[in-house]
């Protein structure tokens, strides 16, 4: 007998987040990037580098230097960012209930 997962496969990176989302009020997920800590590479601004201390010190592209992703699977709200990934509805939770509301 084969067990299958009737969602999307499991993503042992992501975790539960203490947040909430501030959007639709649906519990948030984390994961921590693939950085350093924030930041991505070493950059002194030379040519060929000869840093005694070559640590990572530019800032990481992928999670702005923050070091971990924060959204809403509910919603796609970005809680670091502040943005919606994939577009949808802006609405808060509190004018979304309003709109239940009067319906």
């Amino acid at each position: 007998m084969s067990m299958q997962s009737s969602g999307a496969a499991l993503d042992y990176d992501v975790e539960l987040s203490d947040e909430q989302c501030p959007k639709c009020g649906h519990e948030a997920y984390r994961r921590e990037c693939e950085c350093d800590d924030g930041l991505s590479h070493h950059d002194c601004g030379e040519d060929s580098c000869c840093c005694v201390d070559d640590s990572p010190n530019v800032r990481c592209d992928m999670c702005l230097g923050r070091g971990e992703h924060v959204w809403c699977r509910r919603c796609g709200w970005d809680l670091l960012e502040k943005r919606f990934l994939n577009g949808h509805d802006a609405r808060t939770v509190e004018e979304l209930q309003e709109d239940r509301a009067r319906a």
